[in-house]
């Protein structure tokens, strides 16, 4: 069975089973050996550095998918904000203390986070298609969007998972005529493309990839999108080449969008860099709302 299933940041790494195989297919299995799945566990959270009880509060959100799937996430609010980030990281695999570190940064900018765990193998030892992680994606937003609609929302996607913010944005904006905040850590434009300048995605190029994820297309996506758009381009990028992305942003018709290249960074370090933090703070005064703390130190 080719793989329908996922499309996160760090796709490639644990693919070490495709040199062993001699087919000419890309197999489910190929890509999703690696996924561990993380407890969720707020004393992380809590014992971060950056917590401040005064200022921070910390709590589990979950939202139950149509098919009965639980989906499992954590807000943290910061004391007098009315802007929230929605993040949805790239790395399916990545440990709390990456959203810990994550969610820390964005604190210090004085934004609310919520942000979710992947939806990772079931019971019967299946792992979730693309129109499963689509739904999931679409259900936490309109979740999201309910339960803070007095708060301003910024949708926040890195690499593969930006296919599934810019889709929500560009809905919104196509059907509800809503201009739907948009932040994205190197996106990509399609998977041929990154298979084609990515040089370690070179091992698409010989394989057979399902329709729907070769069907993953931001220019198509995006192609009428008008809304508040930051992209964000680490210059060191190991997985999404800093230049697809910035071919990305050159395609983009929004004349609210902007552009942040950091050099000196890779995929791992971006959030963490002052420059990149200063775009953040910028487009976030520029198109959210006024209560915002400049900083929670």
């Amino acid at each position: 069975m080719r793989v329908i299933a996922t499309c996160f940041k760090w796709l490639l790494l644990p693919v070490v089973a495709f040199t062993s195989g001699c087919t000419s297919s890309l197999e489910r299995d190929d890509v999703l050996a690696y996924k561990v799945s993380h407890p969720l566990n707020l004393q992380q959270y809590y014992q971060s550095d950056w917590y401040r009880p005064d200022k921070h509060e910390i709590e589990e959100i979950r939202v139950i998918q149509p098919d009965g799937y639980l989906s499992r996430g954590v807000r943290l609010s910061v004391k007098d904000s009315d802007n929230t980030v929605f993040y949805l990281g790239g790395a399916p695999y990545r440990d709390q203390q990456d959203d810990a570190d994550i969610l820390g940064q964005l604190a210090f900018l004085g934004l609310n986070v919520v942000t979710f765990r992947q939806r990772g193998i079931d019971e019967h030892g299946y792992w979730p298609t693309l129109a499963q992680l689509k739904t999931d994606t679409d259900m936490l937003y309109q979740s999201i969007k309910q339960r803070y609609e007095h708060e301003y929302l910024i949708l926040h996607g890195a690499a593969m998972s930006t296919f599934w913010v810019a889709e929500i944005a560009a809905q919104q904006n196509r059907e509800a005529g809503v201009q739907q905040a948009l932040v994205v850590e190197a996106p990509v434009t399609t998977v041929n493309e990154l298979a084609t300048d990515g040089d370690k995605w070179t091992w698409l190029r010989e394989k057979q990839v399902a329709e729907d994820l070769a069907s993953l297309d931001n220019y198509q996506t995006l192609a009428e999108f008008d809304g508040p758009l930051l992209v964000l381009i680490a210059g060191e990028d190991t997985q999404v080449p800093a230049e697809l992305s910035a071919r990305f942003f050159a395609a983009q018709r929004s004349w609210k969008k902007s552009v942040a290249v950091i050099e000196n960074t890779d995929e791992h370090s971006l959030l963490h860099s002052d420059d990149a933090l200063a775009a953040y703070t910028q487009f976030v005064r520029k198109h959210g709302w006024e209560n915002t703390p400049d900083t929670v130190n």
